[in-house]
């Protein structure tokens, strides 16, 4: 993994201990839901779903899902993958 990589790795892990809402809509998006299934399964509006992404494309320097996703597939441990509390 090159060094940016890593430095954008510890930068998301960081930003998600402080943020869990963030942790979950980005495990629902490694898990390939669209941005309005995550927000009816956490319970949260489509744009407070959207402005955590945003906030994580900013802080990550990324423009694109596809970018984070990367990202975070590093950040997140495999456990976290299936541990997401969902609102029904």
């Amino acid at each position: 993994m090159a060094s940016n990589d890593r430095e954008a790795v510890e930068r998301l892990r960081c930003y998600l201990a402080r943020r869990p809402a963030a942790r979950r809509i980005l495990v629902l998006l490694l898990a390939a839901e669209p941005r309005k299934a995550i927000a009816r399964r956490l319970g949260l509006s489509q744009h407070t779903v959207d402005w955590h992404l945003k906030q994580m494309y900013c802080q990550l320097g990324v423009r694109s899902s596809v970018a984070l996703v990367r990202i975070a597939s590093a950040a997140l441990d495999p456990p976290e993958l299936g541990a997401v509390e969902l609102v029904e």
